[in-house]
């Protein structure tokens, strides 16, 4: 049995089997997370929330969990972090489903986003995808994207750079035990991620590099990393 992570959009008339629907013949779910915009007012709003109604009925005929996670359209990154804790929190052995094929564009990159977040550190994770109703059966195994998320090493960099905008090269070097030069490769791929700036010596945290640092504590505060 599989957790489903589903991003929902507006009712798509005429559907006769909506798409979260169509993979639960081959992989169903004990538990599913319907991702929606925290938006207070919406056209599409009525439309959207008679979807859920409609899958939470239909599920709950089913026995399965259904459980709703709203998230804000401006915060990107801390949507990636959020959704990445709620699949780390689940048990290594209870593989995730990614049903990337409906809802907002936006949610559906960031969930991308968090299941390479969550392969990243913990690699024996089983996620799988599928990215489209047109897909089915061809549900593939997740390939995380890299090298957006930081790993262990990136963490403790992001950490020591906003706590200390001016440390050196060096400094971190012998912080993580690795060479001056492999820090300062690491410190470049950050940079080119849009995690930090580096100007000189100084090395500045941006809002993004920030949000997945919030984001990272937060996981290793829950001993989830």
């Amino acid at each position: 049995m599989y957790i489903q992570f589903a991003p929902i959009g507006a009712k798509i008339e005429g559907e006769k089997i909506h798409p979260i629907f169509q993979i639960e013949r081959r992989y169903p779910s004990n538990k599913v997370y319907l991702i929606l915009s925290d938006e207070p007012e919406s056209p599409l709003k009525d439309s959207v929330m008679e979807n859920v109604q409609e899958i939470r009925e239909i599920y709950s005929k089913m026995g399965v969990e259904t459980h709703e996670l709203y998230l804000k359209l401006e915060h990107f990154w801390q949507n990636v972090g959020f959704l990445a804790t709620k699949i780390l929190e689940s048990a290594d052995d209870i593989p995730i489903l990614l049903n990337l094929s409906t809802g907002r564009r936006v949610f559906v990159s960031a969930l991308i986003l968090a299941g390479s977040f969550s392969l990243s550190w913990r690699p024996q994770k089983k996620i799988i995808c599928v990215q489209s109703s047109r897909d089915y059966p061809k549900i593939v195994e997740f390939e995380p994207v890299p090298p957006v998320i930081p790993d262990k090493i990136g963490w403790r960099l992001l950490e020591e750079v906003k706590n200390n905008p001016r440390i050196s090269t060096i400094t971190l070097a012998k912080m993580v035990n690795k060479g001056q030069s492999t820090i300062s490769i690491r410190l470049n791929k950050l940079a080119n991620a849009g995690y930090i700036v580096i100007e000189g010596h100084k090395k500045k945290i941006l809002p993004k590099g920030d949000a997945i640092l919030q984001a990272l504590n937060k996981l290793v505060e829950k001993n989830l990393i």
